[in-house]
């Protein structure tokens, strides 16, 4: 466990050291040792371990915490090792008496508490609970007026006290309730879209009997406009107080969850109008608007914090950033947002995408759920190192989703449109997408090493990469095998699959990270990914098929897991996997010899077609 630059160690088996260095922990940062029983898999790496913290010129005191008995086994422990450069100082600790952090170690947040519990074991044994005070959300105005150097403000955040000349500057002065006004509109946003945004995206190109694409457009948004205004209603005249604390606003008052609302319903007409300009085609006005749309929720929003840290502030520079895009893209589209819509067609109009939409609805919510699991289970098991390691492993795992970038944008609406007379076409796209991915794939793994060369303090996360990048890739070949479920009218296939996923995903990390951390929750996120995707290509390539030839595309996979396992397995061992995964690298471009020589052929267009134009 990692908190406050203080590392706890939760017994020491003979393996001890071998993970800390995998998993980037440092041993020369421990302040405690927990011990919980004295079976020799819990204790024999100590003495191994007390020796390196002595030759690496420790000299700070280590405590080491443990039930009754753990004076015999110190002494046992010292036999071994001989006098050390620093003092161990053993504590027998009782279930329910709990044990001041802070008093054996400086730095600790104040009140941070260690409790030992009593567990069920054949012998004598016992659990620790650590306790830490939860701090708000840093005030920078306040720091600034009490005249706590900027310096110090770590201090400060972490809950510990700062000297000044005249006094101590306490935690409670400057930490505040935590802003999480953004984050929330988002949730909102995606309740009371009630899905409909898909809907737009699957019926646009085959509106109901009599309904122009801009006519479904209009009902879609104001039958959506008309849910959040209901649930912005009941929500701040009954609920407001509740939602306030819920959203951990409260020290703002109920009065902030009206403009939580109002700011849902502005990101909500701009997602919308995101999903037209893709629609009709409109590159230039998509690529402005999502800028913007952007902008607007990782930054507009916090230019104020410079200057003041009221949420109200903070929350009309949001509400004005939305609109600002609402206003000037409605605008342009005004024609589509104030469509005529007579009654009668809004009633088909709502009987057709408002049942789609609900029953794909619930996918979106349980999808963000699945790294998110992962990440819980490993700051449990492992610490914030590890947890911060597996975060940034993921989102460097990301990269892979560069061979398709824009792709997803127009595939979606093309096959829409063209899945009645283009399905060869459709096919021989899919075909492509795969050699893409799965080659970038290769050669990501094959050139990683060169990658974490530039993040050397998380080289820790090297071994699991390959199964992150796998889990993205799964989540990427989605775009060209499940689009039967929609064409079919059954988004609930999508929802059920990624909701297997998520279901999948908690109960292998319930059993995978306790016993190999890092790796489990890799192996887990990819093996749930994986199931998510079966499911919905299955069902999918039921309705419409767009896979050209299923053996190629099962021998693709397979190469796949072989580059993971390779990866995986040989991550110290860099040219061997070079030329394992190069070797699998070959076979997948004869595998996919015509649609690289098509792409060779389409290259060298592209250039000529350049070269003659200069």
């Amino acid at each position: 466990v990692s908190v406050g630059g203080h590392n706890i160690l939760l017994d020491c088996g003979e393996g001890t050291q071998v993970g800390l260095r995998r998993y980037g922990v440092s041993a020369y940062r421990l302040s405690a040792v927990l011990l919980t029983h004295y079976h020799g898999d819990h204790i024999l790496g100590l003495p191994g371990l007390l020796q390196t913290l002595g030759a690496q010129g420790r000299t700070r005191p280590l405590v080491l915490l443990g039930p009754e008995g753990l004076l015999e086994v110190w002494r046992a422990v010292y036999a071994l090792t001989g006098p050390l450069p620093y003092a161990v100082k053993p504590l027998v600790c009782r279930a329910g008496q709990p044990v001041a952090l802070d008093a054996f170690s400086d730095g600790w947040p104040a009140g941070a508490t260690l409790l030992p519990v009593a567990t069920k074991h054949r012998v004598r044994s016992l659990g620790y609970r650590l306790d830490l005070p939860r701090a708000g959300r840093f005030d920078p105005e306040k720091a600034r007026a009490l005249g706590v150097p900027v310096t110090q403000w770590r201090l400060l955040q972490r809950g510990q006290a700062v000297p000044l000349a005249e006094r101590m500057v306490q935690p409670a002065e400057v930490l505040g309730a935590p802003v999480t006004f953004m984050t929330y509109t988002a949730t909102v946003m995606n309740i009371g879209i009630l899905g409909l945004d898909q809907a737009l995206l699957r019926f646009y190109h085959e509106p109901p009997a009599g309904v122009e694409p801009r006519q479904l457009f209009a009902a879609c948004t104001r039958i959506s406009a008309a849910f959040m205004m209901l649930l912005g209603v009941v929500g701040s005249v009954f609920f407001a107080q509740p939602l306030a604390a819920a959203f951990g606003l409260s020290t703002a008052g109920a009065a902030i969850v009206p403009l939580l609302f109002i700011n849902a319903a502005l990101y909500m007409l701009v997602r919308y109008l995101n999903v037209l300009l893709r629609l009709e085609n409109d590159l230039r006005a998509y690529t402005a608007e999502t800028l913007w749309m952007q902008g607007c929720y990782n930054l507009f929003y916090l230019l104020p914090g410079f200057f003041t840290s009221n949420v109200f502030v903070l929350a009309v520079a949001a509400i004005l950033s939305f609109g600002v895009v609402a206003i000037a893209f409605g605008y342009k589209y005004r024609a589509a947002v104030f469509a005529p819509l007579p009654g009668a067609q809004l009633g088909g109009i709502a009987r057709q995408t408002v049942p789609y939409g609900v029953a794909l609805a619930p996918a979106q919510i349980l999808f963000s759920l699945s790294s998110g699991i992962c990440l819980s289970f490993v700051g449990n098991a492992s610490g914030e190192n590890a947890q911060g390691l597996f975060a940034f492993g993921y989102s460097l795992a990301q990269l892979v989703t560069a061979i398709q970038a824009g792709f997803s944008t127009y595939w979606g609406p093309y096959v829409y449109s063209h899945y009645r007379d283009e399905q060869e076409r459709i096919c021989r796209v899919h075909d492509v997408l795969n050699l893409l991915i799965f080659g970038f794939f290769c050669v990501l793994v094959m050139f990683e090493d060169i990658v974490f060369v530039i993040f050397p303090d998380k080289r820790g996360c090297l071994a699991i990469f390959p199964l992150l990048m796998l889990a993205v890739v799964f989540n990427i070949l989605c775009e060209g095998t499940v689009y039967g479920n929609s064409i079919a009218r059954k988004p609930w296939h999508d929802t059920i699959g990624i909701g297997l996923g998520a279901l999948s995903n908690f109960g292998l990390c319930a059993v995978l990270v306790p016993r190999f951390g890092l790796t489990g929750a890799a192996l887990a996120l990819a093996a749930s990914n994986g199931i998510a995707f079966l499911y919905r290509s299955v069902t999918g390539q039921m309705y419409y098929r767009t896979v050209a030839s299923y053996p190629k595309t099962i021998s693709g996979f397979l190469l796949a897991f072989a580059v993971t396992a390779v990866g995986t397995l040989l991550w110290q061992h860099f040219f061997v996997k070079f030329a394992l995964v190069g070797m699998i690298l070959f076979i997948y471009c004869t595998l996919y010899r015509t649609q690289l020589a098509k792409l060779w052929g389409m290259g060298l267009g592209i250039l000529r077609s350049v070269f003659h134009k200069k």
